[in-house]
């Protein structure tokens, strides 16, 4: 984490990648030092304003422990991501279902419209 730039200038490449349907960002706030966290809030930043002018959806997995210490040094952090209206989700799990519900919405309705 420690050169924010170049990975804000990938998500830039891919999110413009026809390949790529949507960008889930795996942060393991555990294992992050807390002098490290004004480089997470950095890079946050620019994920979060390169998910206004992105072409594909983004969403975030914070993983991290429920220790008081955690959630002092990760809780600005959360509220952050929260506040910008980007999705953020504390597992795999929740965030792979969450896009199931989407998709699933998505053909249920494009197939009524099909169907008229």
């Amino acid at each position: 984490m420690t050169e924010p730039e170049k990975l804000l200038r990938t998500v830039g490449i891919i999110s413009r990648w026809d390949g790529i349907d949507f960008l889930i960002w795996f942060i393991d706030l555990a294992w992050v030092p807390v002098n490290e966290m004004e480089n997470v809030h950095k890079m946050i930043d620019g994920i979060m304003a390169e998910s206004r002018g992105a072409l594909k959806p983004m969403a975030i997995v914070a993983q991290t422990d429920i220790s008081p210490e955690q959630i002092k040094k990760v809780g600005p952090f959360l509220e952050k991501c929260v506040s910008s209206e980007l999705p953020v989700y504390y597992s795999f799990g929740t965030a792979a279902n969450a896009l199931h519900l989407v998709v699933s919405h998505n053909e249920r309705r494009l197939g009524k419209e099909a169907d008229h």
